[in-house]
């Protein structure tokens, strides 16, 4: 019974998609994004669109078409949204300065001795420094280093400020120059 329920509101969701071309809906939110045809990404985002447009109709107001469309529209431009920041975080799995410091991060200008040349002294000197470092700093040096955050998002991945990061960045720049090999 809530199987089919389900199944019908979502019956209903495209039906109203489609009726009264309200695809232009997602149409819009992709103009608003600037994502074009030519996007690497548009055919995927009209369907994430389309996606949401559907998934929203169920929770937008129903007591007039105009406010029911305009909740979808957020929805739909929201999740659009997060989509790009998935795609983006997916394609930069490079590490990337914070955008607030102009200068390069200090971990990099450790001294020559302190470079590591292969794999195995990568990992016997992340597994030293891991044992030093407190456990905000271990958590730093893991979102930081092991999966490309920068300091903004470990600011919100824990919600903590960003000064609150460049401490835990600090003590861990402190002792990765302690670490000899």
């Amino acid at each position: 019974m809530i199987h089919e329920n389900v199944r019908e509101q979502y019956n209903e969701a495209f039906q109203f998609l489609v009726a009264g071309d309200h695809e232009v809906i997602i149409f819009g939110v992709l103009r608003r994004l600037h994502i074009g045809p030519n996007h690497e990404y548009y055919d995927d985002m009209v369907q994430e669109g389309r996606l949401a447009f559907v998934n929203a109709y169920p929770q937008a107001p129903t007591d007039s078409e105009k406010k029911r469309l305009v909740y979808i529209y957020q929805k739909v431009y929201w999740t659009m949204l997060n989509y790009l920041k998935k795609q983006s975080t997916l394609n930069s799995h490079k590490y990337v300065p914070d955008e607030t410091t102009s200068e390069q991060d200090e971990l990099f200008d450790i001294p020559a001795e302190h470079r590591f040349e292969t794999e195995y002294d990568t990992h016997a000197v992340f597994a030293q420094l891991m044992d030093k470092c407190t456990e905000c700093e271990k958590r730093y040096l893991l979102a930081a280093y092991k999966y490309g955050m920068n300091n903004t998002e470990i600011a919100r991945e824990y919600t903590v400020n960003r000064s609150t990061v460049y401490k835990w960045k600090e003590g861990v720049i402190r002792k990765a120059k302690q670490i000899k090999i």
